[in-house]
């Protein structure tokens, strides 16, 4: 009997053990936002289609790896259709990069710069823009600042 009752709580201790890293694994995306939300920072989309073999739940349900953020202060509207924003990339192996976007609403395309004396002075249509699609994190954050336009001060980058 006290064999049986041993492999019972050494069978429990494995199974919760595991439900913990299941666990663990797609609450990252919440303790993320939890963390950075409070501070100014809107997510905006997350990457999720990752499957690990050595995470056999992540072929049932991909995990996210990475979480998009635009602060709210920062975004500023430069035309009818192009706005700036500060931008976060949290990726779960790699850490936090924080960097500067022109969004073309409209057409769908970003500018990423993270020195700003690079672009001064440029016209916009002179800039190397990346046509983005609508079902990538980067479309769906150029959705988010696209619902938020009208809301935003205007100006102009000096």
């Amino acid at each position: 009997m006290k064999r049986s009752a041993k492999r019972i709580a050494i069978g429990l201790a494995v199974v919760a053990a595991i439900a913990f890293f299941v666990w663990r694994d797609y609450a990252w995306v919440d303790s993320v936002i939890s963390k950075y939300q409070p501070k100014g920072w809107a997510p905006t989309a997350r990457q999720k289609n990752v499957i690990y073999f050595h995470k056999p739940w992540t072929i049932i349900k991909p995990s996210a790896i990475g979480v998009w953020f635009v602060r709210f202060e920062s975004m500023m509207r430069m035309t009818d259709d192009i706005a700036v924003a500060e931008v976060m990339y949290v990726d779960r192996e790699e850490g936090v990069s924080v960097y500067f976007e022109l969004f073309d609403c409209r057409k769908m395309r970003t500018v990423i710069f993270t020195d700003y004396e690079k672009i001064r002075g440029r016209p916009l249509e002179s800039l190397d823009w990346f046509q983005q699609k609508r079902d990538t994190p980067a479309g769906l954050t150029i959705a988010f600042v696209t619902t938020h336009l009208e809301l935003m001060p205007r100006g102009v980058l000096k």
